[in-house]
Order: structure tokens, then C-alpha cells, then sequence
């Protein structure tokens, strides 16, 4: 991932932190069939400092990953766009503020009894109850899904927040994006955070 100094963020606290908040994120590995890379978005988890994630078992991507592929995982936070407009000084050009971190690692097949505590951990992640009527729901689905954990080599994140621009013009960048309200409110809530 190509990250400037300037927005680069290595704070772990802060990276783990994204890839709890954006846990819905695309994974990518080659194709050891050959052809173009595989990509699934799926969703992750994180538990006890361990990462894991889950797909379909007829998705190609599931069967690929029992290779013990690496994999690249890109956890994208809220985005938006800039104008130039927005800034003090002309010749400005139109740019776009986000936040990605990237995972690297290799991805560990799961046990049948490890996928179930991922898709129960998952649930509960959002808001269920996986020990309620949901249980005999998993326990039909479980043969339909592989689950994996991505043994990580390496984290790193890219925080694009304006900081290369004047501080009059990050107050004025991100007063346009909150005014905006939603996910440009997000961007600028960030930009609050990582770029005053």
C-alpha cells in the first residue's frame, strides 16, 4: 500500500481500532488455479488480539484459501470527496480523504468447532443472541461455510486527512465535509482527530 509519511498511521491501538469499527472488508490472494486474484468482501472478526473471518464454502475463494494462502485484507473506513473550492488558495486540485488500513498474513483453515464459535462470535458482534432460536439455524448452515484465521504478518494504514494542506485549510476542508452530515461527517470527525 503505497502511504506517504505524512499519513501514515502506526499507532496499533488506533489500526486494530479501524478493523473493529470497518470489520466488513475485502480479502485478496492469488488464484492458485492461476488467472486474476480472488476477492471476497466477508466480514471479521477480532478476539483476543486473533483475527478471523468466514465465507461460503461454494465460493471458489473458500476452497483457494485452504492452501494456506496469503492474504492481503483491506479495511476501508469512511471516505469522501474534497473540493478544491474549499480551500484558501487557488490552483487547488480535487482530491478525496479516507481512511485504509491493510492486513497482511497467512490464513489458517478453521475446525469445524472453531467455525461455529466464529459464526457465534459474529453474531453476537452485531447484536444477536446465537444461543437462542439462531442455534439450530447455525447448525444447518455451518456445513455451507468455511471459516479461517489470518495468522498476520503485518498491519499498516493509510489516514489521507489533508494533512499536507495549512490548518486553515483542514478547518475549512472538514467544516465542509460535516456540514454535509453522514458518512462526509465521519471523514470530518476523522480529520478532527488525526489532522488539527
Amino acid at each position: 500500500m503505497f502511504v506517504p509519511s505524512y499519513q501514515r498511521q502506526e499507532d496499533p491501538a488506533v489500526l486494530w481500532g479501524a478493523v473493529e469499527q470497518w470489520s466488513f472488508a475485502n480479502v485478496i490472494s492469488s488464484n492458485p488455479e492461476g488467472g486474476a486474484p480472488l476477492a471476497t468482501w466477508v466480514p471479521f472478526l477480532r478476539r483476543d488480539g486473533r483475527l478471523w473471518m468466514h465465507l461460503a464454502a461454494a465460493n471458489p475463494h473458500a476452497k483457494a484459501l485452504q492452501t494456506n494462502a496469503t492474504v492481503l485484507c483491506l479495511f476501508d473506513g469512511p471516505h469522501a470527496y474534497v473540493s478544491p473550492t474549499w480551500y484558501a488558495d487557488d490552483g487547488q486540485v480535487p482530491t478525496w480523504n479516507y481512511v485504509q488500513v491493510a492486513v497482511t498474513g497467512q490464513v489458517r483453515a478453521s475446525s469445524e468447532q472453531e467455525a461455529r464459535w466464529v459464526l457465534e462470535e459474529t453474531v453476537r458482534e452485531h447484536g444477536d443472541d446465537p444461543t437462542g432460536p439462531m442455534a439450530s439455524t447455525t447448525t444447518k448452515l455451518l456445513p455451507g461455510i468455511r471459516a479461517f484465521e489470518v495468522l498476520v504478518d503485518h498491519i499498516e494504514g493509510r489516514f489521507k486527512l489533508s494533512q499536507n494542506k495549512s490548518m486553515e485549510d483542514r478547518v475549512s476542508v472538514a467544516e465542509h465535509l460535516a456540514d454535509q452530515g453522514g458518512v462526509p461527517a465521519e471523514v470530518a470527525a476523522l480529520m478532527r482527530r488525526f489532522a488539527s
